[in-house]
Order: structure tokens, then C-alpha cells, then sequence
């Protein structure tokens, strides 16, 4: 962009003045946008367009998502069961960048985890996607009014809900404004 104004300066003639202001005046707008997206978190991008490409950061996702695979991410207003969401995470957790994790259960749905099995409400869920099965037994739980329980595919493996409950209570789960966007997968 400097090149350009340079080149736009080195003509001299009226014309180039008028367009070196106009370069000046693109090229500080692309800066200010590009500090923008440099200083904000991936969510200022998803809000400011409708879909990105996001590269998975961990193995919370497997088998369904791996490492460094690629997914677009697209806003959305209404979340169901078992969508594939990217997050803003609580602001207690020291990562800032976006997370990618599964809606299991919610606003006001009860959450247990049994024995590596899922029950909302009591009704043991059938998972239409494969998973790495839990260790661990949660619950039941009530999900907070305007949040959602959200956990990764490799359930042992994955930074999510279960994890952010039992550390901060009804502040680990996911305010639904933090749920940027869904996966197709």
C-alpha cells in the first residue's frame, strides 16, 4: 500500500495529488482494519462476516475433527442439539481464540453424564456422530436460562463445559451470545 502512495507521489501532476490523498486515505483505512482483526479475537471476523475458515487448534474435536483440519464457521441464530459451534470461551480460561466444540444440551435442559453416556432431561441420548466416550460422571445439572452446555467429541481430551463447571459453576457454561457460529460438520 506505501508503494502505491509512493508511486501516485512521484507523478506530480494534478490528478496524481487528488489520487495520492485518495491512496493516503484507503491505505489508512486498510491499516485501521487490519489492526482491528490483528488486536480482536477471531469472533470481531465472524461478526463482521458472515463465514470464515477456521483452522482446528486441538484434538478436543476427534474423531469427527482433527488437528489443523479446516472448517468454515457461519454465523447463526438458532442452535440445536449436537451443532458443531465455535465459541467464544468464560472469561475466567487464559485462551482468548475461538473453540470448537459440540452443543449437547440447552437453556434449561438437565445435563447428566453417566458411565460415558449422555442423559438430558433423563432420556438417555443417542449421539448420531461418533465420539471418544467420557471417563468421568457429571451431574444431573440444570443449564443456566440464555446458556448452553457444550462439550468436545474427544471427551477426555477436550477443554469444554464439563471441565469449566466444575471450576467456576453456573459461569462455566457458554452464554449463547459466545456461540459465534456453526460447522457444518
Amino acid at each position: 500500500m506505501i508503494t502505491l502512495s509512493l508511486l501516485a507521489f512521484e507523478n506530480g501532476t494534478e490528478s496524481g495529488q487528488t489520487g495520492i490523498a485518495f491512496l493516503f486515505c484507503v491505505e489508512l483505512i486498510m491499516w485501521i482494519i487490519l489492526w482491528l482483526v490483528h488486536r480482536s479475537p477471531d469472533w470481531f471476523v465472524i461478526a463482521l462476516f458472515r463465514v470464515i475458515n477456521y483452522q482446528v487448534k486441538s484434538i478436543s474435536m476427534q474423531p469427527t475433527l482433527y488437528e489443523n483440519d479446516r472448517v468454515k464457521i457461519n454465523r447463526c441464530d438458532d442452535l440445536k442439539r449436537f451443532d458443531v459451534v465455535a465459541i467464544r470461551p468464560p472469561a475466567q480460561c487464559q485462551s482468548k481464540s475461538l473453540y470448537i466444540k459440540r452443543v449437547i444440551a440447552l437453556e434449561g435442559e438437565t445435563i447428566e453424564i453417566r458411565d460415558g453416556a449422555t442423559y438430558i432431561n433423563g432420556t438417555l441420548q443417542e449421539e448420531p456422530f461418533d465420539y471418544y466416550p467420557s471417563s468421568y460422571n457429571l451431574g444431573p445439572m440444570r443449564v443456566p436460562p440464555g446458556k448452553v452446555f457444550v462439550l468436545g467429541d474427544n471427551r477426555d481430551r477436550s477443554e469444554d463445559c464439563y471441565e469449566w463447571v466444575l471450576l467456576w459453576g453456573d459461569e462455566g457454561f457458554i452464554p449463547i451470545e459466545n456461540v459465534l457460529g456453526h460447522s457444518g460438520k
